[in-house]
């Protein structure tokens, strides 16, 4: 999936841009983020403007792009870790990545399969905001904390989950998160400067 990516990337950008294919020069953020070079921007000023992001797992590679906005996005394919015996097992190692109330939504079902897709709801979330600010994976992710109010389902795009960093509402942040299959989860999180 990894070549697939890279080349769905390259694919993307070209027709985002409009540009050729094989002038497109890819470059990575001082903390890893994928990102245009500045020689290919300064040949197309165009692309200044121009984020993208990728995520693959499961049975899917999701591409994520945005002009003038920052964009990331992840992917999650609904299973048990391997490395895991029971799902109890599986989130005390995770315990660290979520707060209180977010681990409240995780276990609010009974249902073992239901517990387990908030988790990967809940994850991908945080994992699209950390791809698109380029930030990555820190021990402790409860700095960052998501408000989810509506339940997914395939059949529609959910909009209206927010994050709070420090416990301070962040109104410039858009997530946008779906099934794709009965199986995988995607998120992508767009920050959307405010107009003043």
């Amino acid at each position: 999936l990894a070549l697939v990516g890279r080349l769905s990337i390259r694919a993307a950008i070209s027709k985002g841009l409009r540009v050729p294919w094989c002038e497109i020069e890819l470059s990575r953020t001082d903390k890893g983020k994928p990102c245009l070079t500045d020689e290919f921007i300064s040949r197309y000023p165009h692309a200044s403007n121009f984020n993208f992001n990728i995520s693959h797992q499961g049975d899917y590679v999701v591409i994520a792009t945005e002009e003038g906005s920052i964009v990331g996005v992840d992917v999650m394919k609904i299973e048990m870790p391997k490395s895991s015996k029971t799902i109890e097992g599986f989130f005390h190692t995770m315990r660290k990545l979520f707060t209180a109330k977010e681990w409240s939504f995780i276990n609010s079902s009974l249902d073992q399969h239901t517990k387990l897709a908030n988790f990967y709801r809940s994850w991908t979330l945080k994992e699209s905001y950390l791809k698109a600010t380029g930030e990555g994976i820190s021990l402790d992710l409860q700095f960052l904390e998501f408000s989810i109010l509506s339940p997914l389902t395939q059949e529609n795009i959910q909009t209206n989950t927010c994050v709070s960093i420090h416990q301070i509402p962040q109104v410039d942040w858009l997530f946008e998160e779906c099934y794709i299959d009965a199986t995988h989860i995607v998120s992508v999180a767009i920050n959307r400067p405010l107009q003043r």
